[in-house]
């Protein structure tokens, strides 16, 4: 993979949101719109031949890192299981009565 491909892998697999390509030509003031281009390219075969489970997407936009569709199900389930409870309504009107009272 080229420098600029690794550059603009790096920039990507850190936003969590969509990266325009206009925002990506920024990280090297010396490449074209074209060697962008080529460098998206260049990633996005990268991930479909080396059996990645994640892909380069054109979304909103820009361009984004995301899990493949296949895995999509099992890695929502394993965050399901990692986030916190909520508290119950009568949990919570026990805490404001307890805030209410403080002196």
């Amino acid at each position: 993979m080229s420098p600029l491909a690794r550059l603009l892998e790096a920039a990507l697999f850190a936003s969590g949101r969509p990266v325009p390509a206009e925002a990506l030509a920024l990280l090297d003031a010396e490449a074209s719109p074209a060697a962008i281009a080529m460098a998206l390219d260049e990633i996005r075969e990268c991930y479909e031949t080396g059996g990645h489970g994640v892909e380069l997407m054109e979304l909103a936009g820009g361009w984004q890192i995301l899990t493949r569709a296949e895995y999509t199900e099992t890695i929502e389930r394993a965050q399901l299981a990692s986030r916190p409870h909520r508290l119950s309504a009568a949990a919570l009107e026990t805490l404001a009565l307890i805030a209410y009272r403080q002196p």
